[in-house]
């Protein structure tokens, strides 16, 4: 039987850590969770695409953090607004919130027996659907 490599995810930095920045060449004032590639700056070659990134827009204000991908259309998906840090921590409490909906709010395990636990934008999570 064939091995199967598995690579390590990177580990999540921790709140406070520098974070590669994605400078945008307009403002970004649409409180939209995503960043088009178009409307991010040049020079961000050396970014892997995966990496939790800080955006700021063309007046050096942050506007947020997220993943980044330069192989995609949204080039940032943002998590967060400037004062928020999507460390570990961060990603429990915005899953444990999702969940929490379906079962306290929804009470979806007491009428279906499969839904969607995570459903992305509309859970903080953007990019992230678990079923």
């Amino acid at each position: 039987m064939r091995k199967r490599h598995h690579e390590e995810a990177p580990a999540l930095p921790e709140a406070g850590d520098t974070l590669p920045v994605v400078e945008l060449r307009t403002r970004h004032t649409s409180g939209h969770p995503w960043v088009y590639r178009r409307m991010a700056g040049d020079g961000n070659s050396e970014i892997e695409p995966g990496t939790l990134v800080e955006v700021v827009d063309k007046t050096s204000q942050v506007v947020g953090r997220g993943f980044y991908n330069p192989h995609s259309e949204i080039a940032v998906r943002l998590l967060t607004g400037p004062g928020g840090y999507p460390d570990r921590r961060w990603f429990i409490g915005a899953i444990a919130r999702a969940v929490k909906l379906r079962r306290e709010t929804l009470l979806l395990d007491k009428t279906c027996d499969s839904y969607r636990l995570v459903h992305s934008e509309g859970d903080g999570l953007s990019g992230l659907v678990a079923d």
